[in-house]
């Protein structure tokens, strides 16, 4: 955060509960005992100085803990950038989880270059079937494979399940 600080970049972080920070000289607490209930606040980061923390509850009542350097940041605003950071985030898990982005087991570098080019390749071609109405959602693909995969096995093995 520091090194962020002196090239005058502004940043926005999660936080961890138990972080200490300080609304006044003297008061330093976690954050948790600062932020009790959803919103945000303007306080003193223990290593760091004056950041604005922001507490956002998940659809499961757990407290989420943020902190930025952009003190006059408002909620609005946070909640523009955690939807773009959380698209971000959902992008990156589909490409590992979909596309193997971390499957790549070759050393030299063309290697790994080609290997994320048909990475890309393929995500761009699932981004498509969804956009084009072919698909419902990424993960559809392969649940329709898995699927059939499983129909073809028990209609050609003849192997089906027994109800208890």
């Amino acid at each position: 955060m520091k090194f962020l600080r002196h090239k005058s970049i502004h940043w926005l972080f999660g936080l961890k509960e138990n972080r200490i920070v300080s609304k006044t000289a003297h008061d330093s607490r976690p954050v948790r005992d600062v932020l009790t209930s959803a919103g945000d606040e303007q306080v003193h980061l223990r290593g760091y100085g004056q950041v604005r923390i922001i507490r956002r509850d998940d659809p499961h009542g757990v407290p989420r803990f943020y902190v930025t350097s952009m003190l006059d940041m408002t909620l609005e605003a946070f909640n523009l950038h955690h939807e773009r950071h959380w698209n971000i985030e959902t992008y990156h898990r589909a490409i590992k989880q979909l596309c193997t982005a971390e499957g790549c087991s070759t050393r030299s570098a063309t290697a790994q270059k080609n290997h994320l080019f048909c990475v890309l390749r393929a995500f761009s071609f699932l981004e498509r079937e969804v956009l084009e109405g072919r698909l419902q959602n990424w993960y559809a693909l392969k649940r329709n494979l898995y699927l059939e995969a499983a129909r073809s096995f028990i209609q050609t093995t003849g192997v089906g399940f027994v109800s208890a």
